[in-house]
């Protein structure tokens, strides 16, 4: 191929018959004359060199949470494992149903590999302990090496951490694969990114994260985009964040594209109202949106930030995927995923949009896993740690101080994602155990198999193995409830209280929200 026409093959796909050529202006010409005389096949594209891609969340204003040193919450480290930090996007997360999607999963991303384009990663952040693939399967675009580390000093350094990051919390057993194309003031070029679309495509990835993009249609790109949907690979890419209609960048404006319909998906933003962001570029080429707006998620140096732009949205529309994916093992139904993708979607957001209303449909992931084929609610919560929600008062079921000594209270709090609101499900004989993560201690009825009545205090202790530390965890329509195997009752929330230190007892069960306990996954 390149005897034949000179310049780079930035990407080859033997398969499908694909390729894609960085040539010189010359080359470019004589090419193109082959092609109209028909001797070259219109799979081979030429394209200009050092054509200019973009990070979308550097070309807007103020839109990028660390940019331009308009970083919002960023600071203090984090010990924080992979799938962490419910409590601070709590409010995100119940727009997208994603606590009620965790209580009905049961693979959580599992097995699916997500290839992320982007700055890079820090590579040591704690959110990624045991989530990413292996070292060999690293890539570097910009150094041509096989450590995509972020590199620090410009404006949008963290922007790749951060949106693994994002990904993480959605399907927190997801695998990812880390690719550098941009540096750290977001700017790479359409070269880079086609060979590396092509890399991950051969690196076994069924999705990829594009949380960039480039103004007007590159169709060297589209040509990489629609070979990616002949392997089946899935192209989540944000829509840019310059608040225009119809100012879609490329890759995202391929979502109802003849190559590429189905495969490739265009995200804007909306608010915690369901407002379209005032900066995300929409119009009819968008496919959907997600939130995107003051998002926590991970930093380099083992920290946290916020994050705003399209390209925040993107990743859990990524996540939402993987997620689905681990869900259908089943070949023929991932083929579908378009459909029940299309058809969870939330149109009422369209009345919202001050005017803004094609194509703003937003994330719903509970109707995305119950409209999977063949789903049926789990009979058994997946071993690991969850935070505990209540339906309620949407905050966490906490151990009152952090503290670590027997007979500390549990009451409700505001979710934060402390080590005090974690708690490791895991089997015991016929029942659960739920053990705090800080403490180490046991969910417990405070005194005993013996206390039986309704108002009996929810506490932590030592596990002895007695049945007033032992727990049925069942499914209630969307929800759970938490059951004490010796008395028959449910965890409740007193007086269906919705304040932080509201204490948590046990009482007879009824259904009603205080009883109502969403699991969010922590892997």
């Amino acid at each position: 191929m390149k005897a034949k026409y000179g310049g780079e093959i930035l990407a080859w796909q033997p398969e499908t018959g694909v390729a894609v050529l960085q040539l010189s202006p010359k080359e470019t010409e004589r090419v193109r004359a082959e092609s109209l005389a028909g001797k070259v096949s219109q799979q081979a594209v030429a394209i200009e060199p050092k054509a200019s891609v973009t990070s979308p969340e550097v070309e807007a204003q103020g839109s990028n949470a660390w940019a331009g040193g308009g970083m919002l919450g960023r600071g203090g480290s984090t010990s924080a494992l992979p799938g962490t930090l419910p409590g601070q996007n709590a409010l995100s997360w119940y727009q997208i149903s994603l606590y009620r999607a965790h209580g009905i999963s049961r693979k959580f991303g599992a097995g699916v590999k997500v290839a992320v384009i982007d700055t890079g990663l820090d590579l040591t952040h704690p959110m990624f302990k045991n989530r990413l693939a292996p070292a060999t399967e690293w890539r570097d675009f910009i150094d041509n090496d096989n450590n995509p580390q972020e590199v620090s000093g410009g404006k949008s350094y963290g922007h790749g951490t951060a949106v693994a990051g994002l990904i993480l919390q959605v399907a927190p057993r997801t695998t990812i694969l880390p690719i550098r194309v941009l540096g750290s003031d977001g700017r790479g070029d359409t070269a880079r990114i086609i060979s590396a679309i092509d890399y991950a495509i051969g690196a076994g990835a069924q999705v990829i994260n594009l949380s960039l993009g480039t103004n007007g249609w590159t169709s060297a790109l589209y040509t990489i985009c629609g070979a990616a949907k002949q392997k089946g690979v899935r192209i989540v890419a944000s829509s840019g964040n310059n608040g225009m209609k119809d100012g879609i960048t490329s890759p995202a404006q391929y979502s109802w594209s003849p190559d590429t319909v189905g495969f490739s998906f265009g995200i804007g933003s909306v608010d915690a109202n369901d407002n379209l962001s005032s900066f995300s570029n929409y119009g009819a080429a968008l496919y959907a949106t997600a939130p995107g707006e003051k998002l926590y998620t991970a930093f380099p140096d083992k920290q946290v930030a916020t994050s705003t732009g399209t390209s925040f949205a993107a990743p859990l529309f990524t996540g939402a995927i993987a997620l689905a994916y681990s869900e259908m093992p089943n070949a023929a139904d991932r083929a579908n995923l378009q459909t029940y993708l299309w058809n969870s979607l939330d149109f009422t957001v369209n009345q919202k949009n001050k005017g803004k209303s094609t194509n703003v449909q937003r994330l719903n992931l509970e109707k995305l896993i119950r409209n999977l084929p063949g789903f049926t609610l789990p009979t058994q919560i997946q071993p690991g740690d969850y935070g505990l929600v209540n339906t309620n008062s949407r905050k966490c079921l906490d151990v009152s101080g952090a503290s670590t000594s027997s007979g500390a209270n549990v009451q409700q709090w505001t979710c934060h994602g402390g080590a005090n609101q974690r708690w490791r499900i895991e089997r015991a004989g016929s029942y659960y155990k739920l053990t705090s993560v800080n403490s180490g201690k046991a969910l417990d009825v405070a005194g005993g198999p013996s206390a039986t009545g309704t108002g009996a205090n929810v506490d932590q202790a030592d596990y002895v193995a007695s049945t007033n530390q032992q727990w049925l965890i069942q499914p209630s329509g969307s929800n759970y409830q938490i059951v004490a195997a010796h008395s028959g009752k449910c965890v409740d929330v007193a007086s269906s209280g919705t304040a932080d230190g509201t204490n948590v007892q046990q009482w007879d069960c009824n259904g009603t929200g205080a009883q109502q306990w969403q699991l969010f996954a922590l892997f």
